[in-house]
């Protein structure tokens, strides 16, 4: 009886009184998807680079007074000279720039530039140095 009983019990348990049949869905609109506009490729100094050179190289390499001078204002004008320049801002012969110059770059701003040069010199949003 007992048996009956629990049988009784867990099968009537079980079984719901009514299944809901599923109700169809209403067609939504598709919201039109966003197309971002397509962004210009990287061209300038990336702006730490930008900040150290602009600091301690702009007064004698860009600008006007870049005639008496090796001139560079843009990253394309650095490309051929990355090696050159990671190596006179450690030279102790020829440093650059010269020890009597107003401004020595930080070491903060000489690791910013050889890692950029060893980096690769990657493009960046800054644009040329003034």
């Amino acid at each position: 009886m007992r048996r009956l009983l629990l049988l009784t019990v867990v099968v009537g348990c079980g079984v719901p009184e009514k299944v809901d049949a599923p109700q169809p869905m209403e067609p939504r609109a598709m919201e039109p998807v966003q197309q971002q506009p397509p962004q210009q490729p990287l061209t300038g100094l990336p702006c730490d680079v930008r900040a150290a050179l602009q600091a301690s190289c702009a007064g004698c390499h860009a600008g006007s007074v870049a005639v008496y001078y090796r001139g560079f204002s843009t990253r394309d004008d650095l490309l051929g000279l990355g090696d050159k320049v990671a190596e006179r801002l450690s030279s102790p012969t020829f440093p650059m720039p010269p020890r009597d110059a107003e401004r020595q770059p930080t070491e903060a701003e000489r690791l910013t530039l050889r890692q950029w040069v060893q980096g690769g010199m990657p493009a960046g949003a800054c644009g040329a140095l003034e």
